[in-house]
């Protein structure tokens, strides 16, 4: 899994506003199990996130910079201004605490960072 565009599917509203899709278009998170005997909450994305973003979420926008910048044709697996069309969702759009909620990766991220900071 592609951890940072799982993590910005993990704000799903957001995400789904900022990229001008219905909210049917962004997975969800749904009970997982990885290696150990408790399942986790993650995102479900079926494919690789960025690939799945590029080929199956930004082509259901309404919103045509976006989907000029985010769309990868063929194989590609992004388009040619993916990381400029979604930097300003992740500055100042992105909800973390929403985005935690749903991501068990990355609320371990966020308490390990917030652990070394604490030392």
């Amino acid at each position: 899994m592609d951890e940072a565009e799982a993590w910005l599917f993990a704000d799903t509203k957001g995400f789904a506003k900022y990229l001008g899709v219905a909210e049917k278009y962004i997975p969800k998170s749904s009970e997982q199990k990885f290696g150990g005997l408790k399942k986790r909450l993650e995102i479900n994305v079926p494919l690789k996130s960025s690939y799945y973003l590029t080929h199956q979420v930004i082509v259901n926008s309404n919103e045509k910079e976006l989907r000029e910048q985010i769309y990868a044709p063929g194989k590609s697996c992004k388009g040619p201004e993916y990381n400029p069309a979604l930097k300003p969702f992740i500055k100042e759009f992105w909800n973390i605490e929403e985005a935690r909620k749903n991501s068990y990766s990355l609320e371990g991220m966020i308490k390990r960072i917030q652990s070394l900071c604490i030392r």
